[in-house]
C-alpha cells in the first residue's frame, strides 16, 4: 500500500503501462518508485534521448534538454540523478538507483527516490 502522503505527492505522475523494448531498439532505463508497492513511472530510451512518463493521466515523451540528464518542455522539467550498479550485471543491463526531480512551471516540485533496470536488446 502506498502511504497517503506519497500518493498525494505523486498525483501529477501516473503509472506508466508496460513498455516493450523491441529487438534492435538499443538500451533503455526503466524506473520505479521506491514505495510499497513500487509504481513504474518512467522509461528513458538511450537511442532517442526521450523520457516517457504519465503526467496528468496522459502518456508523454519529453525530449532531452541542453542541461545534462534533464528532459522537458515548456510546462514540465524532469532531472534524473542516476547511478548504475555495475557490480550487479544482468547480461546487457544493470540495476540503477537515484533521484528523479519533476518541476511543473509555476506549480510544484517533486523529488522521488527511484530504482530500476537498464536493459539492452
Amino acid at each position: 500500500m502506498i502511504p497517503l502522503v506519497l500518493a498525494a505527492a505523486l498525483l501529477p505522475l501516473g503509472e506508466l503501462p508496460p513498455q516493450p523494448l523491441p529487438k534492435g531498439s538499443g538500451c533503455a532505463v526503466f524506473l520505479w518508485t521506491r514505495s510499497d508497492p513500487p509504481l513504474r513511472i518512467a522509461m528513458l530510451s538511450e537511442r532517442t534521448g526521450r523520457l516517457k512518463l504519465v503526467l496528468g493521466r496522459r502518456e508523454v515523451e519529453l525530449p532531452r534538454l541542453e542541461e545534462p540528464d534533464t528532459y522537458g518542455n515548456r510546462t514540465v522539467r524532469v532531472t534524473l540523478d542516476l547511478s548504475l550498479d555495475a557490480a550487479t550485471p544482468l547480461g546487457a543491463g544493470a540495476f540503477v538507483g537515484g533521484v528523479m526531480r519533476v518541476e511543473r512551471a509555476g506549480e510544484d516540485e517533486l523529488a522521488l527516490a527511484v530504482g530500476g533496470l537498464r536493459a539492452c536488446v
